[in-house]
């Protein structure tokens, strides 16, 4: 059972109360409405021009893309897809327009107080994901929602768990239920760690609740895949326990680079963690 924690209590109540008063903006570009929504018309038309986007080694848009990241190799594959994503995520400084957007809106949805991202992004999500499991001949009901849950610190800092939230958002939506089955035993943010630093970490960092899993598929929703080593951590765990398969689903993920000739480990050791001064 989790501590309950009256600073997430509050910050969750004042986040609702501003929603009440303030006028709703696009989560873009921040102007006002003049109709129900999250994002205005022009951002909308380059989200969806964002989404046609390909994948530079496979050459398919994020949804249809075949590239399984090099740290996930434990989950199930469904229509040799490893994982089903919205976007790919805009390069951090690039000019492009589609790219800023991207990485606004995705920002927005891991730490933003107002859930307009998160709401609509979990609407996007939800609808690729119910048209891929039925054209996969795979039935929802069949189907359990989980996430990897972030770090207490995380939760204290921004009052929420963005992987907690859009799992309830998406259950919601596609009408598949939603099952905490893992719990967090870890303190350290993926974010802060390279490649193989991320791997031992995760592996580290989470541990199976006592629930029945048995047999079951779980859809696996973290907000953005990168090497997808925590993914893979998670699905292991659900194996462990009884899971039948494991598909994960995401807002966001990274591209897979072209193939390039390889780096030598003279030239970027494995080994050479960072040292902390």
């Amino acid at each position: 059972m989790e501590r309950f924690d009256f600073a997430i209590l509050a910050s969750r109540i004042a986040s609702f109360m501003l929603r009440l008063v303030t006028v709703p903006k696009c989560i873009a570009c921040g102007k006002t409405l003049e109709k129900e929504g999250e994002i205005c018309p022009d951002c909308l038309a380059i989200w969806t021009n964002a989404r046609e986007t390909r994948c530079p080694r496979c050459h398919k848009t994020a949804p249809a893309c075949t590239c399984r990241p090099l740290s996930m190799f434990s989950t199930d594959l469904l229509r040799r897809r490893p994982m089903l994503s919205l976007i790919f995520l805009g390069k951090p400084g690039s000019q492009q327009i589609e790219d800023k957007l991207t990485r606004i809106i995705v920002y927005k949805t891991k730490r933003s107080e107002n859930r307009a991202a998160a709401n609509f992004c979990a609407r996007e999500l939800s609808a690729v994901t119910l048209r891929f499991l039925y054209a996969a001949g795979e039935k929802p009901a069949d189907w359990i929602i989980t996430y990897p849950p972030g770090t207490r610190q995380r939760i204290r800092k921004y009052g929420f768990d963005q992987s907690r939230q859009l799992a309830k958002k998406i259950s919601r939506y596609t009408g598949i239920p939603w099952m905490p089955c893992l719990r967090r035993k870890g303190h350290t943010m993926q974010k802060t760690l390279n490649s193989m630093e991320r791997r031992v970490n995760a592996e580290r960092a989470y541990a199976l609740r006592d629930c029945q899993i048995q047999g079951k598929n779980v859809l696996l929703i973290d907000d953005v895949i990168t090497t997808g080593a925590t993914i893979n951590a998670c699905a292991r765990l659900l194996q462990q326990g009884g899971a039948q398969k494991v598909f994960p689903i995401s807002i966001a993920r990274t591209k897979r680079v072209a193939a390039t000739a390889r780096r030598t480990p003279s030239s970027h050791p494995w080994f050479a963690y960072r040292i902390k001064k």
